[in-house]
């Protein structure tokens, strides 16, 4: 028979508490001491600030600000959305393609399921490509809406306002 039999509980715990246990405190002994040499007075050294540069002033290029961070517009209520969807519905009407174009993909954030506003920003949009995906959005959710259909025909002649 082996001088140590691993068949109980208890000689497992005592060979974890003699090797393991001091094995696993040297290792975190040794990343606190190397931690704290990488740290300078004002905190982790960031290889990306420039010295003397505060660290949320950064960006990839070192020196530089980093833009905006990109902020979901707020949702709007019914009404909100509903006047301005008329209102870039008269700017489409008006010839004023680009702007009806901006305001109605400003709305799609709160209202991406309206088969109207899918069919408007098909119209309006320079890009025949995002038309098409528009118009397939909304033939997803309304196949047999007599506008969709005419906008599916409106594609296939070729879109004539592009």
């Amino acid at each position: 028979m082996p001088a140590f039999a691993f068949d109980k509980p208890f000689t497992l715990l005592v060979l974890f508490l003699f090797f393991g246990l001091p094995l696993i405190l040297i290792v975190l002994v040794i990343r606190i001491l190397i931690g704290s040499k990488n740290k300078s007075k004002n905190g982790p050294v960031n290889p990306w600030v420039a010295p003397g540069q505060p660290p949320h002033t950064h960006s990839a290029v070192v020196g530089t600000t980093p833009p905006p961070a990109f902020a979901m517009p707020k949702p709007l209520n019914y009404q909100e959305y509903t006047n301005a969807f008329n209102q870039a519905v008269q700017l489409a009407q008006a010839g004023r393609k680009s702007e009806a174009y901006n305001q109605f993909k400003g709305l799609e954030w709160s209202y991406s399921h309206d088969v109207n506003l899918l069919l408007w920003l098909a119209f309006t949009t320079p890009n025949p490509t995002e038309a098409r995906q528009a118009i397939e959005a909304a033939t997803k959710l309304a196949p047999t809406n007599p506008s969709v259909i005419q906008a599916q025909q409106w594609l296939k002649a070729g879109s004539p306002s592009f």
